[in-house]
């Protein structure tokens, strides 16, 4: 009885623990797409803004024609009586001024308005750096690992292997592009994971790439895609050998 219990304990105690981590990734994951969706609409108002003030079509002063009939009148003397009369004069033509119609813009969908509003940019622009550890074959898949530092400050950051607005990815030795499956740190493992980056002290991450042939031994180009502090960035490291 005192074995079953204990079994049943440690089998309940597992799955809370599958399941904690389980919600941490997706509390981590909604995280970074907020963040990613707020940088999206001030992108997409500031161009709105732009957009709406290039295409205003002039505004026109308007005409006078007041005094072009007052011009055709004049005052001619009659007897005591001073009498008004109009001359005979040909009707002045008039065109209204013409106005430029708006250049017509093209229609963006939702998905290509959102790929145009979000700017990537460069690791160190942002104040986000990353040092190589080192690439190795795993159970037919391929785990770079680095270390991630913000010098200065500190920092949210959201390792993405792939999410709707940054993907990481790497070009092996043969030219072929694998997109990450997994993005690494700690004991987080998914899609995308987060952390905060104390200001001067590196944390270690790192990438799963699947479906990796085992002849391949150096990644030429290792893209490190993040959002961090409503900033979507991009590190590159390059020439990293790959161990068994």
């Amino acid at each position: 009885m005192l074995a079953a219990a204990l079994i049943a304990a440690f089998v309940s105690l597992v799955i809370d623990t599958r399941n904690r981590r389980q919600l941490e990734d997706e509390v981590a994951t909604l995280r970074a797409n907020l963040v990613a969706r707020d940088v999206a609409i001030e992108n997409l108002k500031t161009q709105l803004f732009q957009r709406t003030s290039r295409d205003e079509p002039s505004v026109h002063p308007p005409v006078n024609t007041t005094s072009t009939v007052f011009q055709n009148r004049e005052i001619a003397p009659k007897s005591d009586n001073t009498v008004e009369r109009t001359l005979p004069q040909p009707a002045a033509s008039y065109s209204p001024p013409s106005v430029a119609a708006p250049p017509t813009q093209a229609a963006i969908t939702p998905t290509a308005a959102l790929a145009e509003a979000v700017a990537v940019l460069s690791g160190e622009s942002i104040g986000i750096k990353a040092s190589a550890i080192g690439c190795a074959h795993r159970a037919g898949d391929i785990v770079c690992e680095f270390d991630v530092l913000s010098p200065k400050e500190d920092r949210d950051f959201t390792l993405a292997a792939s999410i709707h607005v940054v993907r990481s990815r790497m070009i092996d030795d043969q030219g072929i592009e694998h997109i990450a499956g997994d993005a690494i740190i700690g004991r987080q493992e998914s899609y995308s994971a987060y952390t905060t980056l104390p200001a001067g002290v590196a944390v270690r991450a790192g990438l799963r790439f699947a479906g990796v042939a085992s002849t391949v031994s150096q990644v030429k180009l290792l893209e490190i895609g993040f959002v961090s502090n409503r900033n979507v960035g991009l590190v590159r490291l390059k020439q990293l050998p790959i161990s068994d």
